[in-house]
């Protein structure tokens, strides 16, 4: 993940002209309390700076997204609320990123972060929404129609 310019300056910014040596004291005492690297704890005292703040998160974090699509649909009776559920819970999906359900009769689309563990794909294949299988698997746009490659020749009849 690529941290975005608008973090750098903002982070540059706290730094410049500061005398941070009470802050490094704290960040110091409290990874030697709880046994972990700064490095551990600068990314959970960031992730407790995001969590309060998560508009400033979404502005931030970009993932990459990959749409999927579930054999189950309208027809099967789901609603949105069952599709957010079942993926925050099993698959352990952050709830703020389930922006694309398109529920349609016969299927839903979804657009899922990319890189989803495959034990978690694999489980998500086998489970069962209202009775009917997920059946997961990522979504193949229709392809458009080809034009045909002989451009500038006469078309030809069946029946010469």
């Amino acid at each position: 993940m690529q941290v975005p310019d608008a973090l750098i300056d903002e982070v540059r910014a706290a730094m410049v002209g500061c005398d941070l040596t009470v802050e490094q004291a704290l960040a110091k005492d409290l990874a030697v309390r709880l046994d972990v690297s700064q490095w551990e704890l600068c990314s959970a005292l960031l992730r407790l700076c995001l969590a309060k703040h998560p508009q400033v998160k979404n502005h931030l974090v970009h993932l990459k997204m990959r749409r999927y699509r579930l054999a189950v649909g309208a027809q099967h009776g789901v609603t949105r609320s069952q599709i957010e559920n079942l993926l925050v819970s099993e698959a352990g999906v952050e709830h703020r990123l389930l922006s694309f359900i398109d529920i349609q009769e016969t299927q839903v689309l979804v657009d899922l972060p990319e890189g989803m563990p495959g034990e978690i794909f694999s489980h998500l294949q086998t489970f069962k929404l209202n009775g009917q299988p997920l059946a997961i698997r990522r979504h193949a746009p229709p392809r458009a129609k080809s034009r045909r490659r002989n451009r500038g020749q006469p078309k030809t009849s069946k029946m010469d």
